[in-house]
């Protein structure tokens, strides 16, 4: 059976907010925080991948992001979002490749005009092992938003 998690950034959010959270790539953060307790190992940072930019200057322009851990591979797919005045986000689409018995999916989308959300479905995962990855689902982007509404974050 699958479960899925899922985070929709608070409507209430300013742009800036919603920009702030895309710069620390938190949807990201969160992918690779989920997958790294579900396998029991640490996973590198968001930043801390390989990009590669294609198609650049035509409607179809893409980032492939990468990340590896000994025999895991985690793939990314950016579409930009883009419009008058320059990007404003992207969706990503993740794929994890070679993980049996665990199916992981995920896709996240962050306009900072509108808002944002980010899906993960997991299947193949013991169901006391996804209660306490449910518990922990979601702390990087709370953490985030309350620093911005505390005015921590600049």
């Amino acid at each position: 059976m699958a479960e899925e998690f899922v985070i929709i950034l608070p409507p209430h959010l300013s742009m800036d907010a919603r920009r702030r959270l895309a710069e620390a790539r938190v949807f990201e953060q969160e992918v690779l925080a989920l997958l790294g307790e579900l396998l029991g190992r640490e996973l590198p940072a968001p930043h801390a991948c390989i990009e590669e930019h294609r198609a650049v200057g035509t409607w179809d322009v893409h980032i492939l992001r990468s990340w590896q851990a000994g025999d895991l591979a985690l793939r990314a797919t950016a579409r930009p979002i883009e419009g008058a005045g320059g990007p404003f986000g992207e969706d990503i689409e993740f794929e994890v490749i070679e993980v049996p018995p665990l199916r992981f999916a995920a896709i996240a989308s962050l306009d900072v005009r509108v808002g944002g959300s980010l899906r993960v479905t997991v299947a193949g995962c013991p169901p006391a092992e996804l209660e306490r990855i449910r518990a922990s689902f979601g702390r990087h982007i709370r953490a985030l938003l309350e620093a911005l509404e505390s005015g921590l974050v600049a």
